[in-house]
């Protein structure tokens, strides 16, 4: 940062990234998808990743809810009894068409009222993720952390960037 600190910076980063991101084929791009599955719906789920995904390995992680997470919309949460969820991330899969993938496997957890983190590409349309996502919460604090709309709100950021 002291040598380079100038040239190389954060903005100059992402401005790289963001160009070679376009001259890389999307087919060379892994895919990263990172959920939260009731534990109660993971055979449903595991059934439906094999016969419709068929990426291995995944990575399992069991996760105990110990209190109900206020950005998630209080409707789709009420869907959810689970104390127990595994954190099912898929890395690493390619395929020639990756933005099938990304929206079949949103719409199989919104089947199944699981959570998509928002680490990896989104398709869903604004109306599909505030259905999720508690809209309420989030701009309850936006207005107080961020008036001026400078970062952006949440679903321009994970969805349309």
């Amino acid at each position: 940062r002291l040598l380079f600190g100038k040239v190389i910076n954060s903005t100059s980063t992402l401005k790289l990234a963001h160009s070679l991101k376009n001259v890389i084929p999307k087919g060379m791009i892994p895919i990263t998808v990172d959920t939260f599955i009731p534990y109660s719906r993971m055979e449903e789920f595991m059934d439906w990743h094999v016969e419709n995904v068929d990426h291995f390995p995944l990575w399992c992680v069991p996760y105990k809810v110990v209190r109900k997470y206020e950005w998630i919309d209080e409707k789709y949460a009420e869907e959810i009894d689970d104390e127990l969820f595994i954190d099912i991330a898929i890395y690493g899969m390619k395929r020639s068409d990756p933005d099938h993938y990304y929206k079949m496997i949103e719409k199989k957890l919104t089947e199944l009222n699981a959570i998509k983190t928002l680490i990896s590409t989104n398709f869903y349309t604004e109306e599909e993720f505030w259905k999720i996502w508690n809209k309420e919460n989030y701009y309850k604090i936006k207005q107080q952390t961020d008036p001026g709309n400078v970062f952006r709100d949440l679903y321009e950021k994970t969805c349309r960037s």
